[in-house]
């Protein structure tokens, strides 16, 4: 699978549905353990095997396929969700957010360790030095408005950052081929263990209940297999982040945050002019 994944990049984004999709169908199998030998005595249920009997064994597995990529795409929007918004990883990252709306001037470190963080409070500092230097001859009204819009500006770059590290890596890496590669493989394993971990996990429970005892052994694989998934994502991340450091990746975010500041400089200097 790694093989054709890195023959055809586009397999990679379909490999984490289907196989989730493919999990989801075997439980469902498991779980109503129906006998393909007899026709159901639900008539929709009996119209489904009709067709499948009708068309044959290869548009069924073709029918099976898209199914169970649909299955699974949903299946992995809502792992993702739940990874964006309940995991350790996602709290962190809004009690930094939260400790910056407390403490905009960054005295606290956590802040750098965000994704373009360096960048962001770099324009940060010069615009509130700009600001600083052109209270004197600017109004008092449209000084507090350029205070506001430079807090305001900061809060939604440090936020867009973030959201930044879960978009294609096309967008963020498309002109590092090799970093590009290497982050969208990352993401992908680390996908693909995720997406997989809930449909594989009631697999395991319904063959302990219903076979034998010892299925519950394979439980702890289910969480290894998360933990391993939660990780790779964790260093196609830090691979971006640590690319923006070194500024081989510029943020949008930060970049967009850094020419409003621009234009707002143009501004301040004009008006103190």
């Amino acid at each position: 699978m790694q093989i054709l994944a890195n023959a055809l990049p586009g397999f990679r984004d379909m490999r984490a549905p289907l196989t989730t999709g493919y999990l989801w169908l075997l439980f469902t199998w498991l779980l109503v353990k129906p006998d393909p030998s007899k026709r159901p005595a639900n008539p929709t249920a009996a119209s489904v095997y009709d067709l499948a009997t009708h068309v044959g064994p290869l548009w069924l597995g073709l029918g099976a396929g898209v199914v169970a990529y649909f299955l699974g795409a949903v299946s992995q929007m809502a792992t993702d969700y739940v990874e964006a918004n309940y995991t350790p990883s996602a709290r962190s990252r809004r009690q930094m957010l939260k400790e910056f709306e407390h403490d905009p001037s960054h005295k606290h470190l956590r802040v750098m360790q965000m994704p373009a963080g360096a960048l962001i409070q770099e324009t940060y500092s010069s615009i509130t030095r700009t600001l600083e230097q052109s209270k004197l001859s600017v109004p008092p009204d449209i000084a507090d408005e350029a205070e506001w819009r430079i807090a305001d500006g900061q809060r939604q770059a440090y936020e867009r950052s973030t959201e930044e590290l879960e978009l294609p890596a096309t967008l963020l890496v498309g002109d590092e081929p090799a970093l590009f590669a290497e982050v969208d493989r990352m993401r992908a394993e680390g996908e693909l263990r995720i997406s997989a971990t809930p449909p594989l996990a009631l697999i395991i429970v319904i063959l302990a209940l219903q076979v034998s005892p010892w299925f519950w052994l394979a439980l702890p694989t289910v969480a290894a297999l998360t933990y391993q998934g939660a990780r790779r994502k964790g260093e196609s991340r830090q691979m971006i982040i640590d690319a923006m450091r070194m500024g081989r990746v510029v943020s949008p975010a930060a970049k967009a945050y850094q020419d409003k500041m621009n234009r707002l400089t143009e501004e301040l200097r004009a008006i103190g002019a």
